[in-house]
Protein backbone atom coordinates (compact mmCIF):
# COMPACT_ATOMS: atom_id res chain seq x y z
CA UNK A 1 0.00 0.00 0.00
CA UNK A 2 1.60 3.02 -1.22
CA UNK A 3 -0.09 5.35 0.80
CA UNK A 4 1.44 4.04 4.40
CA UNK A 5 4.58 4.00 2.73
CA UNK A 6 6.32 0.73 4.21
CA UNK A 7 5.52 -2.58 4.14
CA UNK A 8 1.75 -3.59 5.22
CA UNK A 9 2.31 -7.00 4.80
CA UNK A 10 4.45 -9.78 6.39
CA UNK A 11 5.14 -13.33 5.50
CA UNK A 12 7.72 -15.26 7.63
CA UNK A 13 8.52 -18.68 7.34
CA UNK A 14 10.79 -19.96 10.35
CA UNK A 15 12.56 -22.70 11.62
CA UNK A 16 13.54 -23.41 15.43
CA UNK A 17 16.37 -24.91 16.68
CA UNK A 18 14.48 -27.52 18.11
CA UNK A 19 13.19 -28.46 14.49
CA UNK A 20 9.67 -27.36 14.66
CA UNK A 21 8.77 -24.91 11.92
CA UNK A 22 6.28 -22.10 11.45
CA UNK A 23 5.08 -19.20 9.05
CA UNK A 24 3.57 -15.94 10.61
CA UNK A 25 0.85 -14.37 7.94
CA UNK A 26 -0.11 -10.63 8.37
CA UNK A 27 -1.62 -8.59 5.91
CA UNK A 28 -3.15 -5.22 7.69
CA UNK A 29 -4.06 -2.93 4.46
CA UNK A 30 -3.31 -5.17 1.49
CA UNK A 31 -6.58 -4.06 -0.86
CA UNK A 32 -9.26 -7.47 -0.86
CA UNK A 33 -7.50 -9.37 2.12
CA UNK A 34 -6.79 -8.60 5.88
CA UNK A 35 -5.18 -11.44 7.97
CA UNK A 36 -3.37 -12.11 10.79
CA UNK A 37 -2.60 -15.93 11.09
CA UNK A 38 0.35 -18.04 13.12
CA UNK A 39 1.00 -21.57 11.68
CA UNK A 40 3.06 -24.00 13.80
CA UNK A 41 4.00 -27.08 12.03
CA UNK A 42 5.42 -30.01 14.68
CA UNK A 43 6.35 -33.70 14.11
CA UNK A 44 2.51 -34.26 15.81
CA UNK A 45 0.48 -31.60 14.23
CA UNK A 46 0.03 -28.28 13.83
CA UNK A 47 -1.96 -25.21 15.23
CA UNK A 48 -3.02 -22.76 13.70
CA UNK A 49 -3.63 -18.82 15.50
CA UNK A 50 -6.29 -16.56 13.77
CA UNK A 51 -7.28 -13.44 15.70
CA UNK A 52 -8.31 -15.14 19.01
CA UNK A 53 -9.33 -18.30 17.71
CA UNK A 54 -6.92 -21.40 18.12
CA UNK A 55 -7.14 -24.57 15.92
CA UNK A 56 -4.61 -27.99 16.94
CA UNK A 57 -4.95 -30.27 14.58
CA UNK A 58 -2.97 -33.93 15.45
CA UNK A 59 -1.41 -35.81 13.15
CA UNK A 60 -3.86 -39.06 13.53
CA UNK A 61 -6.63 -36.10 12.26
CA UNK A 62 -8.13 -35.38 15.69
CA UNK A 63 -8.84 -31.48 16.10
CA UNK A 64 -10.24 -29.09 18.34
CA UNK A 65 -10.55 -25.49 18.50
CA UNK A 66 -11.10 -23.18 21.01
CA UNK A 67 -10.87 -19.43 21.55
CA UNK A 68 -8.66 -17.16 23.49
CA UNK A 69 -9.83 -13.60 24.82
CA UNK A 70 -7.68 -11.54 23.80
CA UNK A 71 -7.55 -7.53 24.43
CA UNK A 72 -4.39 -7.31 21.31
CA UNK A 73 -2.34 -7.28 25.04
CA UNK A 74 -2.11 -3.24 25.78
CA UNK A 75 -4.73 -3.70 28.95
CA UNK A 76 -2.84 -6.23 30.84
CA UNK A 77 0.21 -5.03 29.21
CA UNK A 78 -0.52 -1.91 31.03
CA UNK A 79 -2.34 -3.48 34.53
CA UNK A 80 0.99 -5.66 34.81
CA UNK A 81 3.08 -2.56 34.31
CA UNK A 82 0.64 -0.85 37.27
CA UNK A 83 0.73 -3.62 39.34
CA UNK A 84 4.98 -3.98 39.31
CA UNK A 85 5.26 0.13 40.38
CA UNK A 86 2.45 0.25 42.78
CA UNK A 87 2.43 -3.40 44.65
CA UNK A 88 5.80 -4.12 43.72
CA UNK A 89 4.76 -7.46 42.05
CA UNK A 90 7.10 -9.11 39.57
CA UNK A 91 7.10 -7.68 36.34
CA UNK A 92 5.73 -10.48 33.76
CA UNK A 93 7.74 -9.49 30.46
CA UNK A 94 11.30 -8.35 30.46
CA UNK A 95 12.79 -5.93 28.06
CA UNK A 96 15.23 -8.71 27.43
CA UNK A 97 12.08 -10.40 26.11
CA UNK A 98 10.45 -8.06 24.34
CA UNK A 99 13.20 -6.58 22.65
CA UNK A 100 13.58 -10.35 21.21
CA UNK A 101 9.95 -10.61 20.10
CA UNK A 102 10.70 -6.99 18.23
CA UNK A 103 14.06 -8.25 16.75
CA UNK A 104 12.83 -11.31 15.08
CA UNK A 105 10.49 -9.02 12.80
CA UNK A 106 12.90 -5.88 12.47
CA UNK A 107 15.48 -9.00 11.04
CA UNK A 108 12.87 -10.80 8.96
CA UNK A 109 12.05 -7.41 7.42
CA UNK A 110 15.72 -6.36 6.69
CA UNK A 111 16.40 -10.14 5.67
CA UNK A 112 13.46 -9.64 3.01
CA UNK A 113 15.01 -6.22 2.09
CA UNK A 114 18.37 -8.04 1.12
CA UNK A 115 16.99 -11.24 -0.15
CA UNK A 116 18.73 -13.43 2.78
CA UNK A 117 18.10 -15.90 5.29
CA UNK A 118 18.74 -14.66 8.36
CA UNK A 119 20.03 -16.59 11.84
CA UNK A 120 18.42 -15.15 14.41
CA UNK A 121 20.12 -16.48 17.55
CA UNK A 122 23.62 -15.28 17.82
CA UNK A 123 22.49 -12.21 16.13
CA UNK A 124 19.81 -11.00 19.33
CA UNK A 125 22.69 -12.49 21.41
CA UNK A 126 25.07 -9.84 20.09
CA UNK A 127 22.80 -7.00 20.59
CA UNK A 128 21.79 -7.74 23.76
CA UNK A 129 25.10 -8.14 25.29
CA UNK A 130 25.79 -4.57 24.49
CA UNK A 131 22.42 -3.36 26.25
Amino acid sequence: NPEIGKPDSFQFSFQMESGVSGALNIFLSSRGHMENRLLILGETGAITVRQNQVTVRKQDGAEYSFEQDDDGGYTEQLLHFYRAIRYGEPVQTTFEEAYRDLAVLVYALKGAEKGEVVAFSSRIQEDLAGV
